[in-house]
């Protein structure tokens, strides 16, 4: 299994639906969010670029793990 299967998973930080298309997962805890939210509540790193195809340096809301989604 992939980083996102066919199905949506709710949002960590909002709880509406987040694909792959809008959001990432975090690799170890697998809570799932916008990239939006995270800059929203100040988890992405201020040079990171918030564009669907770049990775963003992001700390998880949920477990606090850094990495990029």
């Amino acid at each position: 299994m992939g980083l996102f299967s066919s199905d949506t998973y709710p949002c960590t930080v909002c709880g509406s639906e987040v694909t792959k298309s809008d959001g990432g997962r975090c690799p170890r805890c697998d809570a799932a969010f916008h990239a939006e939210c995270l800059k929203n509540i100040g988890n992405v790193k201020k040079e990171s670029k918030l564009i669907r195809s770049d990775k963003i340096k992001a700390k998880c809301p949920n477990c606090g793990n850094v990495g990029k989604w």
